[in-house]
């Protein structure tokens, strides 16, 4: 069984490629051709997982450390020591 669903593997690995840009549910729809709702949704289940967070008055996008080190396919990888979490 899956870790996750597609939709939400997609937006996983795309804010994984972008760590520590300012990324809104809209600027990842638009880069992944989503709409800002189903990325809000899927930003939102990440959330509870403790995968991600939003931060600030726009609603920036950031990945928690374990959503940094999750395997969208499946098990965690390795940390990554050469990563910072802005909080």
């Amino acid at each position: 069984m899956k870790l996750f669903p597609e939709k939400t593997k997609v937006v996983l690995e795309y804010l994984q490629a972008h760590n520590g840009e300012d990324m809104t549910a809209k600027t990842v729809a638009e880069a992944i051709g989503s709409t800002s709702r189903s990325v809000s949704g899927v930003v939102t289940s990440l959330t509870k997982r403790g995968y991600a967070y939003r931060e600030g008055d726009e609603k920036f996008i950031r990945l928690t450390v374990d959503g940094v080190n999750v395997d969208p396919d499946g098990e965690k990888k390795e940390p990554d020591t050469d990563f910072s979490v802005s909080e």
